[in-house]
């Protein structure tokens, strides 16, 4: 359904289910779908094994979370609300659940990357890429994903939100590489790397060959 390294394959998923194992659904959006809508793309995950779930279900299960003060519950009630197709009030509601998780909970990575995310495109709120970018900053020490350090190193090579800084970009889309060989991070540091100044043609070839074994 959504082509990322740690969701199942139909093959894998059918060996775990002829041996009587269980597979969860991961609500985490960069699992569910890169782009278009979140709960449309969330239901198709479900719908190609043809596990009846509903959009109910999906705020029942968000509640529930929510009601032990769990993180997730504010960050995926946040991903449903911020659907293109909705109207402006709901990506209010959007940050505001966010900022109501960053109250409640003690588990405040993902909300805190989200919340970057949102003040980076203007979902909810007004675009602001300082605090953006502040917040990216903020969980760089707290074992982040390769797509945190992406962000932040982007931000530090176009200096938004900050000055900028091409040695800490090359620093964190080194990271971001050597996490996951993050595409993008593979591409904007073959760019880095053929400027003059910054100039690695061994580095360079070593990047391409990873882009060639995607």
């Amino acid at each position: 359904i959504h082509p990322v390294k740690r969701n199942l394959t139909d093959e894998q998923f059918d060996v775990i289910k002829n041996n009587h194992g269980i597979v969860g659904i991961n609500f985490h959006k960069p699992f569910v779908c890169e782009s278009g809508n979140y709960t449309e793309n969330l239901l198709k995950h479900y719908d190609h094994k043809r596990v009846k779930f509903t959009v109910e279900d999906y705020y029942e299960a968000c509640e529930k979370l929510i009601n032990l003060k769990n993180a997730n519950g504010y960050l995926y009630m946040s991903y449903i609300h911020q659907n293109n197709d909705m109207g402006v009030e709901d990506q209010v509601k959007a940050f505001n659940y966010l900022l109501k998780g960053l109250i409640n909970c003690e588990q405040t990575v993902g909300l805190i990357f989200e919340l970057g995310y949102l003040l980076e495109k203007g979902i909810g709120c007004e675009a602001d890429q300082h605090k953006s970018h502040m917040c990216y900053e903020a969980i760089l020490d707290r074992k982040s994903s390769a797509v945190v350090h992406y962000n932040y190193a982007l931000q530090c090579y176009q200096g938004r939100g900050c000055e900028q800084d091409i040695k800490k970009a090359i620093k964190h889309y080194e990271i971001a590489v050597k996490k996951s060989n993050y595409h993008d991070a593979i591409e904007d540091l073959i760019e880095i790397y053929s400027l003059q100044e910054y100039k690695n043609e061994k580095r360079v070839e070593e990047l391409k060959k990873l882009l060639n074994q995607e």
